[in-house]
């Protein structure tokens, strides 16, 4: 149906395909101006890498092991079609880096020991929560206990400056329970 007349068609566009084209098209049209398109679609993005709590950058995870834990969006949309192909996105990408050496992102973790997302979700919402996203952002200096208020869903300290972090409300105590 979606195909040209040639292969037996009815030449009907896709508006999924469409729409996702025209969305690449802006994100790359944009990128590297000083707009406030550009600053709109800078901060979907870095809301998208907050929320994935991932080390790898969200245009190179498959989007049907991390998708659920990204807010919904036109950036998601984009990501949900872009991912079974080949195509991907580069670019300034707000991504986080280990604080120490052999830390462990949190929810790549459980993405790679195959958490459902169900039982991931509330993890990464308390996750997000507090501000974290590596196992070192949840344990004592040393590294060898995870910090007490950690396991309250309570921030002991602000791990990152309030305005870099997209805004979040305290986890539920059903979540915290778990």
């Amino acid at each position: 149906m979606f195909g040209t007349k040639r292969c037996q068609g009815i030449d009907i566009p896709s508006i999924t395909v469409t729409q996702t084209v025209q969305h690449v098209q802006a994100i790359i049209r944009h990128g590297h101006r000083s707009s406030p398109s550009h600053d709109l679609h800078l901060h979907n993005m870095e809301a998208i890498q907050c929320h994935l709590g991932s080390e790898i950058p969200f245009w190179e995870l498959p989007f049907e092991l991390y998708g659920g834990l990204a807010p919904e969006g036109w950036m998601k949309f984009n990501w949900q079609h872009l991912s079974p192909t080949s195509l991907t996105l580069r670019g300034p990408l707000a991504v986080v880096s280990p604080k120490c050496q052999r830390d462990v992102f949190v929810m790549d973790v459980l993405v790679h020991e195959d958490w459902t997302l169900q039982s991931g979700r509330p993890i990464n919402e308390i996750r997000f929560h507090l501000g974290g996203t590596t196992l070192s952002d949840f344990c004592n200096a040393t590294g060898t206990h995870i910090d007490p208020w950690t396991w309250k869903g309570m921030q002991r300290s602000r791990l990152v400056q309030q305005d870099a972090w997209p805004a979040t409300r305290p986890p539920s105590p059903r979540a915290v329970e778990r």
